[in-house]
Order: C-alpha cells, then structure tokens, then sequence
C-alpha cells in the first residue's frame, strides 16, 4: 500500500477544482469500508462523512495536544474508514503512549508515504477549534451509516430472530457513547 500512495498525484481537475492525491477510500462498487460485523457499509451521496473524517484527524495534527484527548473520548476506529482509519489509530496509540500527536510523529508511526496525505489535511483543516462540530458530524454520519447497512442486511434475513439480531445491533449503536460501559442493572448496584 505504501507504493500506492508514492504514485498518486494531485493537481487540478479540468473544472478548475483541487483534486487531492489521496482518493477517498471507497471500494469498487462504490461502498465504503464496513463497520464491523456488517459488511460494506451503503455509499453516500455527499461527502459530509469524509469532510468529518478530514477535518476531525487533520485538527489532531494541527493542534493534537489539546484535540486529540477529546477525539479519543467522543469518536472510535469504526467512525473512520480507509487512510482515516489507519491515521486514527496511528494517533491513538501515540496519544496512549504519552507522546506528541502531530504530523511529523503520525508520519513517523504510518509511514513516509502518507507525508503529503497529512499536508493534505492540515492545510484543507482551516483550525482546530471546530473540533467539537466535526466530531458531531462524524459520530451521527457513522452511526446512520452502520444503522443502515444492518437495516439493508435485515432484507436478506430468513427468521425473525435474525432480525431481532440486528435490531439489537441497532439499539446498540444508537446508545453507543464512546466512554461509556452499559452494564446490567446488578452489576451497577
């Protein structure tokens, strides 16, 4: 993968509009990588998911120590997909580990090859302070796409209790707060 990211070349579309060197990582057939358990999650029609995914890692990398402890607490590794997902846990384990997260040691953790993909995001990231708006974005565009790949899976399903499966794994994903532990009403008390 390393190589496919030395190839890429951005530039100018025939439109006159900046096209970046790092596609957005959707599959062929125009899926995006799946959520875990589900499969390929449904393409979308606009690009507000991967605008939050940009802007939520490229302002990790403009101002990671003071960003990246709250990314860590509102988002997780299946609110990203392709390259956001690997930078994503690239900054998460440094932020573990105590050490600086910012372009120069997330390149050190990915790669060299990602050097102009993180270039790419800081300078399309106009700052950090929005942070709170990109996560929001991020978190509901994630869960609505995850909800409705379960909601495409329950057409093939052959019983109710396949259905009920999913449901249940729908529930879970709109309770789903990162930081959280749901446990049972003994265990709590």
């Amino acid at each position: 993968e390393p190589e496919r990211h030395q190839q890429l070349e951005g530039g100018v579309s025939p439109e006159g509009e900046r096209r970046s060197a790092y596609p957005h990582p959707v599959r062929p057939g125009g899926a995006l990588p799946g959520a875990g358990g589900g499969g390929d999650l449904p393409a979308m029609s606009n690009s507000e998911y991967y605008e939050a995914q940009r802007s939520v890692i490229g302002s990790m990398l403009f101002d990671g120590e003071h960003v990246a402890g709250l990314v860590m607490h509102r988002s997780r590794e299946e609110d990203y997909t392709g390259e956001y997902k690997t930078l994503f846990r690239a900054c998460r384990e440094l932020f573990q580990a105590g050490k600086p997260v910012d372009a120069v040691t997330v390149a050190d953790k990915v790669g060299r090859s990602y050097a102009l993909f993180l270039h790419e995001l800081m300078e399309e990231t106009p700052t950090a302070a929005n942070v709170e708006v990109y996560l929001d974005i991020l978190v509901e565009k994630s869960k609505l796409l995850r909800i409705q790949s379960l909601a495409a899976n329950a057409v093939n399903c052959i019983s109710l209790e396949e259905v009920q499966k999913l449901v249940e794994q729908q529930q879970r994903i709109l309770g789903d707060r990162p930081g959280a532990k749901i446990v049972r009403m003994e265990q709590g008390l």
